[in-house]
C-alpha cells in the first residue's frame, strides 16, 4: 500500500453526533432543570410551613419556657429569611440577566436558614 492510501485511525473511529441527537439533548436538559426548580420549590414551601407551625405551637404552648425568646426570634428570622429567598428566586427567574449578584446572596441564604433550622431544633429539644 501507498502512503496516500492509508487512513488514520482517528478519522475511522470518529463518531460525528447527528442533528437529532443534540435536538435531543436539548429538551432533556430543559426537563431535568424544570423538575429540579419544581422539587426546590416544593421543598421551600414545605420548610416554610414548617417553621409557621413551629411559630403557632411556640406561641400556644411554650410561653413560660427558658428559651422562648430566643426561639421566637430564630423562627422569625428563618421565616423572614425564607420569604427573601423565594422573593429573590423570582426575581432572579424574572430578570435573569440585570440581577447577577442576587444568585451569589442566595446561595449564602441557604446555609444559613439551615443552620438557623438545626439550632431551632436543638433549642427547642432542651
Amino acid at each position: 500500500m501507498a502512503e496516500g492510501n492509508v487512513v488514520p485511525v482517528c478519522e475511522v473511529l470518529e463518531v460525528q453526533p447527528t442533528d437529532d441527537a443534540q435536538h435531543e439533548t436539548v429538551p432533556r436538559q430543559k426537563s431535568f432543570k424544570i423538575s429540579k426548580d419544581i422539587a426546590n420549590g416544593a421543598l421551600d414551601i414545605s420548610l416554610l410551613t414548617a417553621n409557621a407551625n413551629q411559630l403557632r405551637l411556640l406561641l400556644t404552648y411554650n410561653e413560660k419556657s427558658s428559651s422562648y425568646f430566643v426561639c421566637i426570634t430564630l423562627v422569625i428570622i428563618s421565616l423572614v429569611l425564607e420569604i427573601l429567598e423565594g422573593c429573590g428566586i423570582i426575581i432572579m427567574k424574572t430578570y435573569p440577566s440585570t440581577v447577577r449578584w442576587l444568585g451569589f446572596s442566595l446561595t449564602l441564604f441557604v446555609p444559613l436558614i439551615t443552620v438557623i433550622n438545626v439550632l431551632l431544633a436543638v433549642i427547642i429539644q432542651v
